[in-house]
């Protein structure tokens, strides 16, 4: 049975190596459109989008399946007193396990080529978290993704950026390496986005899901020719002067990042006491994460942080 362990209480950089990639036909279903495999247990890949297309099969796929299952049954035992204690994480059976233990976890999984990454992505989608972070432990050094800019549990919440970002970068290693992988292991994940999804995805109301605290929280509200951004109160206050910058769209483009990027022409600062600026050249360019049906991460400048927006209903 797997230990009792202290909650996580603070974020961790990671590090760790990762691993190969997907290949051809099998019965399991394909991939929830929230970005987790249904599980515990479910994970030889998805069935190919393309039955008579034929993949190479990664020669390691069956042993990470045979090392995988095993994890979700029985973690290994912890071997040092580091991997006894420390932040750590829950699994899906409600017990805790700790990061090193897990990051000592992922160096038993070995991989030599891109090929052999693709086995890993069921895994590192996966309904318990434990067995995604063991997983991308495996994956994240080995496709060059910048791990400086990862913290724990973000990465491995599934409708997260670092999470999303970590596939965009996955993807771009494998078509680096030319490998020839079923783009069924990566369906749900809204990885492959194009300037004309922006309309029907993206038009409509936001609210950025405000951490307790918080005393503001933005508003987004995105149109055919404009987008509105109000700072608004936390819980809302009546009382309070909420400003916003309205932007007329010159430019939507699509990123590297699989982002949607929206430069404006012309901007004007209003406030809900009835004050309206003067129109001036816009110094916004916003980005755009979609993650999932009705969640996208903001960042309201090049620089800025990224934010969660859900939808809102229309009014």
């Amino acid at each position: 049975m797997r230990g009792t362990f202290l909650p996580v209480t603070s974020l961790r950089a990671i590090c760790a190596p990762f691993a190969a990639l997907l290949v051809a036909c099998t019965s399991a279903p394909a991939p929830a459109p929230s970005g987790m495999l249904p599980g515990p247990g479910s994970a030889p890949p998805p069935a190919s989008s393309t039955p008579s297309v034929r993949f190479n099969e990664p020669p390691n796929r069956k042993a990470i399946d045979e090392l995988f299952r095993g994890f979700e049954t029985t973690l290994p035992e912890p071997a040092t007193l580091s991997e006894q204690n420390g932040a750590s994480i829950p699994c899906r059976d409600g017990s805790y396990a700790t990061l090193t233990l897990l990051a000592a976890t992922a160096k038993r999984v070995k991989v030599e080529s891109a090929l052999e990454l693709v086995p890993l992505v069921p895994w590192a989608r996966h309904a318990d978290a434990c067995i995604r972070q063991i997983a991308l432990e495996v994956l994240v050094p080995k496709i060059g993704h910048d791990q400086s800019r990862l913290s724990v549990p973000p990465m491995h919440q599934t409708d997260h950026f670092q999470y999303h970002d970590i596939f965009v970068s996955l993807r771009a290693h494998l078509e680096r390496e030319k490998v020839a992988f079923d783009p069924a292991i990566f369906q749900g994940m809204m990885l492959s986005i194009a300037v004309d999804d922006f309309p029907s995805y993206a038009h409509g109301r936001w609210m950025e899901v405000a951490e307790r605290g918080k005393n503001f929280q933005y508003l987004v509200e995105i149109g055919k020719e404009t987008l509105r951004v109000t700072h608004a109160h936390s819980p809302p206050d009546p009382a309070a002067t909420d400003h916003a910058w309205t932007t007329t769209i010159a430019s939507v483009t699509v990123s590297d990042r699989s982002q949607w990027i929206v430069t404006g022409s012309s901007a004007v600062e209003s406030s809900n006491k009835g004050y309206v600026g003067k129109s001036q050249p816009a110094p916004f360019v916003y980005a755009f994460l979609p993650v999932a049906p009705n969640v996208m991460w903001f960042r309201d400048s090049p620089t800025g942080y990224w934010e969660r927006l859900e939808r809102q209903p229309a009014r």
